[in-house]
């Protein structure tokens, strides 16, 4: 089944690695973006991975969290294995170029595999919700940013987990 895919470049006027520490810092972005909370638990297969339950679009979902894949600070990369619902696979990457004039290129890409042909509306129009969501979000974080305060400094955000926080700088 072919996947559903947006793409956006969005313009910040921030440096990469502020950018990039944003992005990487996912349960502050995932709750920016009113993503409800997350339940974890690991799976024990060689590499470290999660098993993850949560409420998403009004539906009960688990999915597994591979590995992320990055190479600080250009590119980020998450994908999920869904166990149930509408979609089957999701998969978000940005890559992050520094602009010559100053500032960053962000590119956002967003595929979403249904589960079934049934299921592509359903799986399309949510997946241009996210992406707006998230375009949205790192605006605000570049504006953010770019007047020197926390890149999640609205109140209605949690404050950030530095312990996370820390493994995120040193990735």
């Amino acid at each position: 089944m072919r996947p559903f895919v947006t793409t956006r470049e969005i313009y910040c006027k921030s440096a990469r690695e502020d950018i990039w520490s944003a992005l990487a810092d996912t349960h502050q972005l995932n709750r920016a973006i009113g993503n409800n909370p997350l339940e974890s638990e690991p799976i024990h297969q060689g590499a470290e991975r999660y098993r993850i339950k949560t409420r998403l679009a009004g539906l009960s979902l688990e999915y597994e969290e591979e590995p992320f894949e990055w190479n600080r600070p250009e590119f980020l990369s998450i994908a999920r294995k869904f166990l149930n619902g509408p979609a089957r696979r999701y998969q978000i990457e940005w890559r992050l170029v520094e602009k010559q004039q100053g500032g960053t290129s962000v590119q956002q890409r967003l595929e979403v595999e249904p589960r079934s042909v049934w299921f592509w509306p359903f799986v399309a129009l949510n997946a241009m919700a996210i992406t707006h969501r998230l375009v949205r979000e790192i605006g605000r974080v570049d504006a953010h940013l770019d007047r020197d305060m926390e890149a999640y400094a609205d109140a209605s955000v949690s404050p950030v987990n530095s312990v996370a926080l820390e493994r995120t700088r040193q990735a």
